[in-house]
């Protein structure tokens, strides 16, 4: 008994050494804002350097249009798949209009897909029986711009000019730190602008304010965000989680002066690049017969419009519209 008591107060003795050390470890972080000032853009930039994954998940935007959305990202090469629909929308009728409208165009069970392989945009329209293909020089704003692509996790409110470890690169405002306690830190920065010569373009400053939490918990991720400006209010909140030794925000709220402006969540996420699709353009090559087909160019301008199947998928097409502007006028619904 003496010698297992003796055990047990050297087992506590060393998880209480332990404690202290991390403790310890913590606030010379802390003190050392090089230190944390390292970590943090570590992570964020690792973070927003993914380079191949695959994401399952849903958003809503403006507390209305939601989006269930497939999506799939190898390099600069890109792939989703998404069904929308609005909150506002009455769910009997939605259900009606998507069904009434799939059948007549004949293309039931296909969804809104959009393939980026680097030079062009292809987008496929089922409820129009359309594909557009589209010359585009950078990232396309639909993939930019989604929750879901890694480079908005690093940074506030989908600006890419407002990157989250811009606070601690920024030189000419200072960026004060505060340790908040249990591995958090708040950094902040105010008055942006401040030292623009004329008044009156300081208070048109997009961004005068801005602070981040970041949390050691989540690799010094950044786990709160508020920016406030000439544009009004800014406030964001992200929940991370880890999958195979990778951080991914797997929901997130970001509010616009007060309002829910996108909220969203990743059910299913892989970064195995064995499990993602090789080819980023071929829609193509799979679209149905009778689809209209637009080509344009960096401006969308439409260069050309040619039809799947020529001059009998041109036919074809306007039947098929003729059937969906009668099945409008109906309500959706045939009458019994």
């Amino acid at each position: 008994m003496g010698q297992s008591r003796v055990v047990t107060v050297l087992r506590e003795i060393g998880l209480l050494l332990f404690y202290v050390l991390a403790i310890s470890n913590e606030c010379c972080l802390g003190q050392d804002n090089e230190a944390l000032k390292t970590r943090m853009r570590d992570s964020h930039t690792k973070v927003e350097n993914y380079s191949a994954l695959i994401i399952k998940g849903r958003y809503t935007r403006a507390g209305d249009m939601v989006k269930i959305v497939h999506f799939q990202m190898r390099g600069e090469k890109m792939w989703m798949e998404t069904d929308s629909y609005a909150l506002s929308e009455p769910e009997a009728l939605r259900i009606a209009r998507v069904n009434a409208t799939l059948e007549e165009m004949r293309t039931k069970g296909l969804r809104f897909t959009r393939e980026f392989d680097g030079k062009k945009l292809f987008e496929f329209d089922p409820y129009n029986l359309a594909l557009k293909i589209k010359s585009v020089r950078g990232i396309p704003a639909d993939f930019s711009l989604s929750p879901f692509h890694p480079a908005t996790w690093a940074h506030m409110g989908g600006n890419s000019s407002q990157r989250f470890y811009k606070l601690i690169e920024a030189s000419k405002y200072e960026t004060k730190y505060e340790a908040l306690g249990e591995g958090r830190w708040k950094l902040s920065q105010t008055g942006m602008g401040s030292l623009i010569p004329d008044e009156s373009l300081r208070r048109k400053v997009s961004i005068q304010n801005r602070s981040i939490i970041i949390d050691a918990r989540c690799d010094y991720l950044t786990t709160e965000y508020h920016a406030d400006g000439a544009q009004g209010k800014l406030d964001g909140n992200i929940e991370w989680a880890e999958q195979d030794g990778n951080w991914f925000p797997k929901r997130g709220k970001q509010l616009l002066n007060g309002k829910a402006f996108v909220e969203w969540e990743i059910e299913e996420i892989s970064f195995d690049a064995n499990l993602i699709r090789t080819q980023f353009n071929d829609l193509e090559a799979s679209i149905p017969f009778a689809t209209r087909i637009f080509t344009m160019d960096e401006q969308g301008k439409t260069l050309s419009t040619t039809y799947e199947g020529g001059k009998d998928g041109e036919a074809e097409h306007r039947l098929r519209e003729l059937a969906l502007f009668k099945r409008k006028k109906e309500g959706y619904v045939q009458p019994k």
